[in-house]
């Protein structure tokens, strides 16, 4: 059975929501960069992506669709020349944006790693939040409304 990335986007993205009404700001980060990521791996899988990947043989835990934001840009961008050639449908053209920089700015800052953190040590500041909420509601809007 396929990853239900879409759903598993949503689901974090209103973890992130519930948590952050709680005032659990590392919490709430964490769950709003995987809603981001899963979001985008939704995107790629409904772009075909996915299928070429596993048809040109590519090894599942090199492709894009594993791993976690920030080791994704970088698989992402590796991949650029990869998406543009071969994505298509509705989440071709976001794909294509994300990417058309060569460099990802969204979620800045954020890492994987907030989930092991002590909060003494990673405190989540207010802008930080806000900005990785922004960035989660425009990633759940392009890649998997």
């Amino acid at each position: 059975m396929p990853e239900q990335f879409q759903v598993a986007a949503y689901r974090h993205f209103q973890t992130a929501e519930l948590l952050a009404d709680n005032s659990m700001l590392d919490d709430a980060a964490y769950h709003l960069g995987v809603a981001g990521e899963n979001a985008v791996k939704h995107a790629m899988q409904e772009a075909g992506l996915e299928v070429h990947w596993d048809a040109a043989g590519m090894n599942k835990n090199t492709q894009p669709m594993r791993g976690h934001w920030g080791r994704l840009q970088a698989k992402l961008v590796a991949e650029a020349a990869t998406i543009n050639v071969f994505s298509s449908g509705r989440r071709s053209a976001p794909l294509k944006r994300l990417i058309a920089s060569g460099s990802i700015t969204e979620f800045s800052g954020w890492s994987i790693d907030i989930r092991y953190a002590d909060s003494t040590l990673v405190p989540v500041s207010t802008a930080d939040h806000q900005r990785w909420y922004d960035d989660a509601q425009a990633f759940l809007i392009d890649f998997a409304l």
